[in-house]
């Protein structure tokens, strides 16, 4: 597998992106991820972008960019349906009104824009990282609340995210994203194959 990554064609990087690192969120395992892309790896961007959107639509899911400078994108790309059950559940609602969201305006958008204008400063201003960007991800609560009031140190497990909590539970929804993910190198096989 780690040849056909290494042989990527600039045609299909947004493929492999969306197989390689977005199968949870596209499968209605995960409500979100983030993906980084290379400018230098596009053959046109538009025709990019629009290839990714495309495929994300596909999987009834929506795409956003998180954040863009000259080198890359960074694409929030979100199951709306799960996104909004986990910001709207009262604990996260709760924890996310105590950093500033659900103030004002009441949607989910709203929210995602406010994601946004943090994670811009943090690159652009070098504000503090909005951790609580992994409530947006699907991170457990007492997960993200460990990350934080431990500085990323002493978890009890390292994975998909670090885990301070139920350990049993994170270990088995590794299981899930990584057979996810094994799902998404399938389809990447299929496509290089094809192609070379």
């Amino acid at each position: 597998m780690r040849k056909s990554i290494n042989r990527v064609s600039k045609e299909n990087y947004g493929m492999y992106l969306l197989t390689e690192h977005c199968m949870p969120v596209l499968l209605g395992i995960k409500p979100s991820n983030i993906i980084t892309a290379h400018k230098r790896k596009m053959v046109c961007q538009e025709e990019f972008i629009n290839c990714v959107y495309k495929e994300v639509m596909g999987f009834n899911c929506r795409l956003s960019t998180l954040y863009e400078n000259e080198e890359v994108y960074i694409f929030f790309i979100y199951n709306y349906d799960l996104l909004e059950s986990i910001l709207t559940h009262e604990e996260s609602c709760r924890f996310l009104r105590q950093v500033g969201y659900w103030q004002y305006e009441k949607t989910v958008e709203k929210q995602i824009e406010l994601i946004k204008s943090r994670y811009y400063k943090y690159k652009e201003e070098r504000g503090s990282f909005p951790h609580e960007i992994g409530i947006f991800l699907g991170y457990p609560l007492e997960d993200v609340k460990g990350f934080i009031a431990n500085n990323g140190r002493y978890y009890l497990l390292n994975g998909y995210w670090k885990v301070y909590g139920d350990v049993k539970q994170a270990k088995e929804t590794f299981r899930l994203y990584q057979m996810a993910r094994e799902v998404g190198r399938v389809i990447y096989s299929t496509i290089t194959t094809t192609l070379y």
